[in-house]
């Protein structure tokens, strides 16, 4: 009998040893191929922000705002890109389930897309432009507010701060729409008052957590929509967990007026 016990304990030794060395081969390959979607997520989202920031930046701002609402990386990152992707112009190409952008055949919306665009005179104190600069890959867009009829707030870029510019030494690159926002006079001049309180702030490049605020750092987009919520109570756009460019402008409480090329 000890015998038997003995073989029977040795045989479920040798099955323990076999399932975990099993187990051991096949969950490493589950990782790498779950990291290797992640990471190629985040290269494709670095190129729809134009590079800024890089793809090690953008994992640590995913894994902060993971650990902030809970939620796991791969859903914090999906939320995120998927605002994103839906940001982008109509003729953008994207494929995949998860809509999946392929960096490789982005198209830009205009063929003057790199171009400076010198932009026109505003009509009125609190209107806006949208541009369509872009890269080599994709047309991110950029957006300012317009504080007389030749002077505009806008974020330039990374690195930069929020300043107060000439319309006709802005980044605004390729073609660009001037618009007027659907409120009365009163609240864009309350926006425009606003927005100079944000001159200086430092370039927003956190592109996972949601820029409706006005806390700080501030990008292009942020600083359009945050002048009119918080300097007049008016969400140009309500419902966007982030506010890109072409969110302002496709938004149904904006209107274009002038289209402008460079």
């Amino acid at each position: 009998m000890k015998s038997i016990r003995g073989g029977c304990l040795l045989n479920s030794l040798v099955a323990m040893v076999s399932i975990c060395a099993i187990s051991l081969s096949v969950l490493p390959a589950q990782a790498a191929t779950t990291d290797s979607s992640y990471t190629k997520k985040l290269q494709q989202m670095s190129v729809i922000t134009d590079g800024h920031p890089s793809v090690a930046l953008l994992d640590q701002q995913v894994s902060e705002e993971s650990l902030r609402t809970g939620k796991s990386k791969e859903e914090t990152l999906d939320l995120a890109y998927d605002a994103a992707v839906a940001a982008l112009p109509n003729n953008t190409v994207v494929t995949g389930r998860n809509r999946s952008t392929n960096a490789s055949t982005m198209q830009l919306a205009s063929s003057g897309g790199g171009k400076h665009n010198q932009l026109a005179n505003a009509q009125y104190p609190g209107d806006i432009f949208v541009a369509n600069n872009s890269t080599a890959f994709v047309t991110h867009g950029h957006a300012g507010i317009f504080i007389s009829a030749g002077r505009c707030i806008e974020a330039p870029g990374s690195g930069q701060t929020v300043r107060d510019v000439d319309r006709r030494y802005t980044a605004a690159a390729g073609t660009a729409v001037l618009q007027h926002v659907k409120a009365t006079q009163m609240d864009r001049n309350k926006a425009v008052a606003r927005a100079k309180t944000y001159i200086g702030r430092p370039y927003n490049s956190n592109f996972i957590t949601t820029n409706r605020d006005d806390k700080y750092y501030m990008n292009c987009g942020q600083v359009v929509w945050a002048a009119y919520i918080y300097g007049a109570g008016f969400d140009i756009a309500p419902g966007a967990y982030y506010i890109y460019p072409f969110t302002i402008r496709d938004s149904k409480w904006v209107q274009t007026y002038k289209t402008v090329n460079p």
